[in-house]
């Protein structure tokens, strides 16, 4: 495993989780813009996780003359652009663009996905899933963390804490289902199957996620001067070094469950769903029931 820590380069996925602070206890107040979300949230989540399995299906079958840590780029890239174009797209939500945002962001993730069931060679693969789909996070990303503060103005962290807890629903999903569809109708019908499941689920929030309010002013595009305070710097720092490897048994484990011959192949494809299930409890109770 020479490639395991080398090739996971996944420190930038350190954010992510964020992106689904808003759907369950949006449902007692907001109950449209709850479920909105809470679609858009799976997504997200569900197709950064899901590579995992793909990680497995290429080393093994799609693209066997690439290495593992060849392979992991893809998803590492997918995740860097995550938060890279959810950086720079967060000036445009301040603007008022955020219906282009989620227009955009929605065709980039079912056009990637659809594309990746044609792919046949590694830079067709690169190019898809990691650089279309990886956009089309990265553009829906800001908006979903964004929209949060404009619909609670109290026990914000509980709400993070209980969305947050339903986050790895998606990741739970996508796995199965492309384990389960794989050996049915093959690869590119598999990814089909997932884009169209993409599609119609991100035509709930097209139609019906709104902003309530936009911010007083637009920010910079980089705010240097945020580093300056000494907690914030901090956090970052300990964010980085934490998500460095964190998402390494995401990626591996199916591989390395077959290697080393720990379980069989059948229920190898069945442990990155498991690994998301049991994050659920870890997501939801470390946040404090009562703040504001």
């Amino acid at each position: 495993m020479e490639d395991f820590g080398r090739g996971c380069r996944c420190w930038e996925l350190s954010s992510c989780f964020l992106i689904h602070g808003m759907h369950k206890h949006l449902l007692r107040t907001r109950k449209c813009t709850a479920r909105t979300t809470d679609t858009a949230d799976t997504l997200y989540r569900g197709i950064i996780n899901t590579f995992g399995s793909y990680q497995a299906y290429y080393e093994t079958t799609l693209l066997p003359n690439s290495s593992a840590s060849s392979i992991s780029w893809i998803g590492s890239i997918q995740g860097f652009l995550l938060l890279m174009v959810g950086a720079l797209t967060g000036p445009l939500y301040d603007a008022g663009y955020f219906r282009s945002l989620l227009i955009f962001g929605s065709v980039m993730l079912v056009l990637g996905q659809m594309m990746l069931s044609l792919c046949h060679e590694y830079w067709q693969v690169l190019l898809a899933q990691a650089l279309c789909i990886g956009i089309g996070t990265g553009a829906l990303f800001i908006p979903s963390v964004a929209i949060l503060s404009t619909y609670f103005s109290t026990r914000i962290g509980l709400a993070i804490g209980i969305a947050a807890s339903g986050s790895s629903f998606g990741g739970v999903i996508y796995p199965i289902v492309f384990h389960n569809l794989l050996p049915k109708i093959g690869f590119a019908w598999t990814t089909r199957v997932l884009g169209f499941l993409i599609l119609v689920t991100m035509i709930v929030p097209n139609v019906c996620m709104r902003v309530r309010v936009l911010p007083p002013k637009s920010r910079s595009l980089l705010d240097l001067k945020a580093f300056l305070i000494p907690a914030y710097s901090l956090q970052v720092a300990g964010f980085f070094c934490g998500f460095m490897g964190l998402y390494m048994p995401f990626f591996y484990a199916q591989v390395y469950a077959l290697e080393r011959h720990i379980t069989n192949e059948s229920l190898a494809f069945y442990l990155l769903a498991v690994m998301n299930s049991t994050s659920t409890f870890g997501r939801k109770y470390p946040f404090p029931t009562r703040h504001t």
